[in-house]
């Protein structure tokens, strides 16, 4: 990713998006995001709100919205 930025994991490898509670940390790197992949909604239903509300600028791709990628 040279020359473009340095991404940011916010449930990395060890964790699980269910029961995942954002802390201010990662509200922070959503304010600071340019974009954001994330899989959908119904996975990570802790990013509803946030991805209104902190992540404004933010462009958002959901992956599971995206023809022809498979799971």
């Amino acid at each position: 990713m040279d020359g473009f930025g340095k991404p940011d994991l916010i449930v990395d490898g060890y964790s699980s998006p269910h029961g995942f509670a954002l802390k201010p940390s990662h509200a922070k790197m959503l304010q600071e995001a340019d974009i954001i992949f994330y899989v959908g909604e119904d996975l990570e239903n802790f990013l509803e709100k946030p991805l209104k509300t902190i992540a404004k600028k933010a462009e958002k791709i959901e992956l599971k919205e995206i023809k022809g990628l498979k799971n």
